[in-house]
Parts: structure tokens; C-alpha cells; sequence
């Protein structure tokens, strides 16, 4: 009896194992995971328990992320900024070329930063989409997942400090299954509750067919009111013309709006921005 009790707890500690969560989550403790063939690292193969103490800086990338190799000369500096302070290892998506691609690169920009190659790590840790950035405190806890716009130097300062960070989070496969439940891409964003509620937006353009019987007209003469209101609606004008709207900084606009430009809006693209400080705009 006692090894039969011996064997369910054992069946029952394994099932509760292979059902944890395998990806990082920020405020918990990472998932463990194992390197291996780590090259320029002063170590060929490390585990999880192996950073304890340190702070680490996971870099996913693929071959194909034009993105991720324009980001390695500034992890590369980032790297020497933080040397032993904080750890940056690069984790390729394995294929044929790979290799020789970041040999290429790590020539051309002196790099010294450590990579594996690591497929299997992709799928674990549910990543799907590069760059994907994992940070890692010295007590093994997820800090942030960003891309790579977020590694700066503030940034990575405040992570070795212990600040919070209020970085714009990186969804992982889990993540994005469950916001497209309640996003559907071949319908309108923020229509219909689509999204979210139909006044969370900052800028926005609406196009409609002419319509005379339902609409009022609203030539370029009556938006000087709705313009205080930094609200512009325009109906009854042509496609031409709101391309000027939009753009007036950059096309040459016509003879009945160019008093309206040039006193108006030279760069509308600006004027739009410093708008922003009312709840919001709706533009066409």
C-alpha cells in the first residue's frame, strides 16, 4: 500500500509539472530553461539557475528580422555600457544560414555578444514574432517582455535598480489567442465593441459615399468653426482635395485652399500632434 501511495504521489507531482506554465510571465518567476553551444560567452552551456544573481537580457531573432540585426550594434554598446552588471545573450531561430549570417554581421559590427541557436526555445516560451526581448532580475523574476525599442540605456538602468517598469508589453501565442477573441481583423476597429469601446482612439478617418439626401454639405468655407473644436468634417468634397487636407505640407494645394494652408496649417501632420492634448480628433 505504501508504494502504491508512493507512485500516485509521484504520478501526481509529474502531471502538475507537465501542466505548468512553460512561457515567462512578467512578475513570476522565469520558467527554466537550459542553453546549450553557447558561442563567445565564457561559458558553452548554462541553465536558468546559472543567472541567479545576475541580471539577463534574453534577444530572440530570426534571420528574417531586418529589425533584429539593425538592433545588434546597439546591444552590442549597450552590452559594454552594462558589462558585468547586466548579461545580453542573442537566441536564434535555427535554419541553414544563420550562423553564417550573424558571422557576417558580428565581422562587419565588431560584435561581442553570445549567441545560441535555439528553436525549440522559440516554441516553449510560445514567442510568435521577432524581436522578442525577455528580461530577467538577479532573483530569476520577468521584469518586462518588450522589443527591442525599449533596450535603452534608462531603461536598462531602472531594471538593475528595481524600478518599476512601465515598458508597452510584447504578447506571446497565449496572449494573442485570447486578444482575438475579442478583435476580429476582417471587421472595423472599434465598431461595434470590436476591439474595445468605440471612443478609445486619438486620430481617426471615416470615408463614406456620397450621400445628398441624408447628408449636409460641408465645403472647405464652414470647417473654420469645427476646427476650434479640433474636429474637422468635411462632406460633399472630393477625393483631391482631402489628400491636400492631409498632406498640405508636402502637396501643392489649390488656388481655393491655399489661404487655408498657408495661414492655417503649413504643416497639418504638426498641427494634429500639438492636438493632442484635448480627449481627442476626428479627421478626414
Amino acid at each position: 500500500m505504501l508504494f502504491l501511495a508512493n507512485l500516485c504521489l509521484s504520478v501526481l507531482i509529474t502531471c502538475a509539472q507537465n501542466n505548468s506554465v512553460t512561457y515567462p510571465e512578467i512578475g513570476k518567476l522565469s520558467p527554466e530553461f537550459y542553453l546549450s553551444d553557447i558561442k563567445y560567452y565564457s561559458e558553452k552551456n548554462a541553465s536558468s539557475e546559472d543567472f541567479r544573481g545576475r541580471w539577463l537580457i534574453l534577444d530572440f531573432w530570426s534571420s528574417s528580422c531586418v529589425s533584429c540585426i539593425k538592433s545588434f550594434p546597439k546591444i552590442n554598446s549597450l552590452r559594454k555600457q552594462f558589462n558585468n552588471k547586466i548579461e545580453f545573450i542573442l537566441i536564434g531561430y535555427n535554419d541553414d544560414h544563420i550562423e553564417l549570417l550573424f558571422e557576417k554581421f558580428k565581422k562587419k559590427f565588431e560584435l561581442q555578444l553570445p549567441v545560441v541557436y535555439d528553436t525549440n526555445l522559440f516554441k516553449v516560451f510560445e514567442i510568435p514574432s521577432v524581436p522578442h526581448i525577455v528580461w530577467i532580475d538577479n532573483n530569476g523574476i520577468i521584469k518586462a517582455i518588450t522589443t527591442s525599442h525599449e533596450l535603452t540605456t534608462d531603461n536598462l538602468q531602472s531594471f538593475l535598480t528595481g524600478d518599476q517598469l512601465n515598458l508597452a508589453v510584447k504578447d506571446n501565442k497565449i496572449s494573442m489567442d485570447e486578444k482575438s477573441k475579442a478583435f476580429y481583423y476582417d471587421k472595423p476597429l472599434l465598431i461595434n465593441g470590436n476591439g474595445g469601446n468605440d471612443t478609445k482612439f486619438l486620430f481617426r478617418s471615416l470615408l463614406t459615399p456620397m450621400n445628398i439626401k441624408e447628408m449636409p454639405f460641408m465645403p472647405a468655407e464652414n470647417i473654420e468653426a469645427a476646427r476650434m473644436k479640433n474636429m474637422l468634417q468635411v462632406t460633399g468634397m472630393p477625393l483631391s482635395w482631402l489628400y491636400k487636407m492631409a498632406y498640405g505640407d508636402t502637396l501643392s494645394p489649390g488656388v481655393s485652399s491655399k489661404v487655408f494652408f498657408l495661414k492655417q496649417q503649413i504643416h497639418p501632420i504638426l498641427f494634429m500632434i500639438t492636438a493632442l492634448e484635448k480627449t481627442f480628433i476626428v479627421t478626414v
